[in-house]
């Protein structure tokens, strides 16, 4: 998909053409009063998935000023606030010398100002520090006045959200990215440690956002509960069950926002994962020889019975007990996958994938 930015520049409005990559937009003002701030931009904008991710991500976190005079991005992550500083900077040509950043926090830190300018790739000085005792955790919002650039990036939005983007698999899973970095979250049952559901959290208002968020899970076959709370004008979409989690998975969900995507990798290392495997393959990997059955069981964290029963018995066998199987018959890992019959999460789920099996695998054989 390519914008060009002529097209969306209204009427009465000026263009200078720069050079074949370049246009300069400007208006007068009749009559007495300063002109508005001119902007150079792309004269034409390649829709890629990071573009896409960037728009997403803004229809979580962003703002469009109704004067119609600014638009700001707040964030309390600062890969996140990054991302969109970045994609100003380099997809619309919007200067850093253009931006107010400002850091809210409870009472002011020299060290977490320091840190927030490392990330963001700025001086410290460029930071502006408030202090508020409205948030919990630090946020920064970065915030771009002009009029001219506020009312043509409302028109590039409103031209990628009337388009068919979300029928195209890859822009279609960039804005579901985007949009769960800023609007989602995973629920955690605290006392058994274990993922409830993951959401998005939208406002009642945002009808348009919320049939863009149906329409792309839809096309993903992610089934999903609707939740309106009309006290707190808030949307939830919450979605359950691990053949939608790996659905989820396999589309990189997490990957914009790292506390998230920590969350969710955190829970998958304690999650049960189990195998069955080939008859031949399993009576090798117990054959060990050089150790008594009260040995290998202590060597496997099992107890004798346990073990005994897992030998014998046409039984599902853990992934990290697997993984220390491999190990004790030097048995490469690739060659048990190989011959799994079938994967399951909690003893419940199965899943035919063998990208997903193969990072099981690796997350498992990290942590042990």
């Amino acid at each position: 998909m390519i914008i060009d930015i002529k097209k969306l520049v209204p009427d009465q409005w000026m263009i200078d053409d720069r050079d074949r990559t370049y246009i300069k937009v400007f208006y007068l003002n009749k009559g007495r009063g300063s002109h508005p701030k001119p902007f150079v931009l792309p004269r034409k904008i390649s829709i890629n998935e990071q573009f896409i991710e960037a728009v997403g991500m803004y229809l979580g976190d962003g703002k469009l000023s109704s004067d119609m005079t600014h638009l700001g991005f707040s964030s309390i992550d600062p890969e996140m606030v990054k991302f969109i500083l970045d994609f100003f900077l380099k997809r619309l040509n919007i200067g850093l010398k253009d931006f107010h950043i400002a850091l809210r926090l409870k009472e002011y830190s020299k060290k977490t100002t320091h840190k927030w300018a490392e990330d963001l790739c700025v001086k410290t000085s460029k930071i502006h520090t408030q202090l508020t005792n409205r948030s919990r955790n630090p946020s920064c919002e970065i915030q771009l006045s002009g009029k001219i650039f506020r009312i043509l990036f409302e028109k590039i939005l409103e031209h990628i959200k009337k388009s068919d983007f979300l029928y195209d698999k890859k822009l279609r899973r960039a804005f579901l990215r985007g949009l769960f970095a800023a609007e989602g979250c995973i629920g955690i049952n605290r006392h058994q440690n274990y993922i409830v559901s993951c959401q998005f959290c939208l406002g009642t208002h945002e009808k348009e956002l919320i049939l863009m968020l149906k329409k792309a899970l839809e096309k993903e076959k992610i089934t999903f509960h609707e939740n309106f709370k009309e006290n707190t004008h808030s949307y939830i979409l919450q979605i359950t069950n691990w053949i939608n989690y790996h659905k989820l998975w396999k589309i990189d969900l997490f990957r914009l926002n790292k506390r998230k995507e920590y969350k969710f990798l955190s829970k998958l290392k304690i999650t049960k994962f189990s195998c069955k495997l080939s008859h031949k393959l399993k009576k090798r990997l117990f054959a060990i020889d050089y150790f008594s059955t009260r040995q290998l069981a202590f060597l496997l964290g099992v107890v004798p019975s346990a073990l005994k029963q897992k030998k014998e018995e046409n039984v599902f066998l853990n992934v990290e007990l697997l993984i220390n199987l491999s190990k004790l018959s030097s048995t490469p890992l690739k060659e048990i996958k190989k011959n799994i019959l079938e994967f399951r999460v909690n003893d419940v789920i199965t899943l035919d994938d063998k990208n997903f099996i193969d990072f099981i695998f690796d997350l498992k054989s990290y942590c042990l």
